[in-house]
């Protein structure tokens, strides 16, 4: 059976420059053929802000085997797409909007997770819960965030369970108040304020 073989990090990077330059002139073709407006003339001076530092990032890259991976062009390809492909960017665009126009819920929902990641760090300190979950703030507001997804929802409250199974009201309650009711508010108000926008 034929395992899967990687591409050499050299050649891998030589294909990204590349890719990059054709990129770059295919754009370059675009403004000699047609009249370009301000808007598309903002795209391709981002076009060549990013092009640039990707290929200084990979040049760089080449020198230094302590930077083995290059994060900037990664990331820059995200970019490429949101900035090239129309479609994308005006979805870009609706979602800011909506996120916008529902701004004040989500920072009561941020309110909400910080009150009960403080609440967590006083009430679980000094045990197995608090230093598994709660050892500081910012732990202590990740792990409620990701809780509010109910992505961790049993694991963390085990260890509180397990010592005194009162402590499980803590979650429920976070729960029940969370999910049930502020992300179905959200999300109710997102398709509302996407509505009256679009």
């Amino acid at each position: 059976m034929l395992g899967w073989s990687y591409l050499d990090p050299v050649v891998s990077k030589l294909l990204s420059i590349a890719m990059i330059l054709i990129l770059d002139f295919f754009c370059i073709l675009k403004i000699f053929y047609r009249k370009r407006t301000k808007a598309q003339r903002v795209r391709d001076l981002i076009l060549v802000i990013l092009s640039a530092a990707s290929i200084v990032e990979i040049i760089i890259s080449f020198s230094l085997t302590s930077y083995p991976f290059c994060w900037l062009t990664a990331y820059s390809r995200v970019l490429f797409l949101i900035v090239f492909v129309r479609s994308i960017r005006l979805t870009w665009v609706r979602f800011m909007h909506v996120l916008i126009d529902s701004s004040q819920m989500i920072i009561f929902i941020g309110f909400y997770v910080l009150f009960f990641a403080l609440l967590g760090r006083r009430l679980f300190n000094g045990s197995v819960e608090g230093v598994q979950y709660f050892p500081d703030f910012v732990a202590a507001c990740f792990n409620m965030l990701v809780l509010l997804t109910t992505a961790n929802s049993p694991d963390i409250m085990l260890p509180a369970y397990q010592n005194h199974r009162i402590y499980a009201l803590f979650f429920i309650s976070y729960l029940l108040f969370g999910v049930f009711l502020l992300m179905h508010l959200l999300m109710a108000l997102f398709y509302y304020n996407y509505q009256q926008r679009y």
